[in-house]
């Protein structure tokens, strides 16, 4: 269907000011051909639909895997600091395979740690190395 602006001044009203209309205007292959056939309505998504759809599932496909894989969080276990431990000993003790400062930064990343400071009693959740 088409809209068309068409000037239209009612006959008994002159105080408004006249201002154009819109007008539905029939067009399309069923007016050219004459029919008044109903036309079948098909479903078509918009661009930003479609990106909804496509970021629905990709979520579902991502926690699908990480359910399926393992979605532990990378997580390897955990410590309870014991009192007079440092997260450097624990580092250096946990994670033996890296260097003591990217492991000390790898814990405190996974632990959400603002600082080095750790207290007894502590639970501290070890990444994988």
């Amino acid at each position: 269907m088409s809209t068309a602006a068409v000037d239209y001044a009612p006959p008994a009203r002159h105080d408004a000011p006249c201002r154009p209309r819109l007008v539905v205007v029939p067009s399309g292959p069923s007016v050219a051909s004459g029919s008044r056939v109903r036309a079948e309505r098909r479903l078509r998504p918009t661009p930003l639909g479609r990106l909804v759809v496509l970021v629905v599932v990709a979520g579902l496909a991502t926690g699908l895997a990480l359910a399926a894989f393992g979605g532990s969080g990378g997580a390897r276990g955990s410590v309870t600091v014991t009192p007079g431990e440092t997260l450097s000993q624990i580092a250096a003790h946990e994670l033996p395979g890296r260097s003591l400062d990217d492991a000390v930064a790898a814990i405190q990343l996974a632990n959400d740690l603002p600082n080095g400071q750790v207290q007894a009693g502590q639970v501290l959740v070890i990444p994988r190395g």
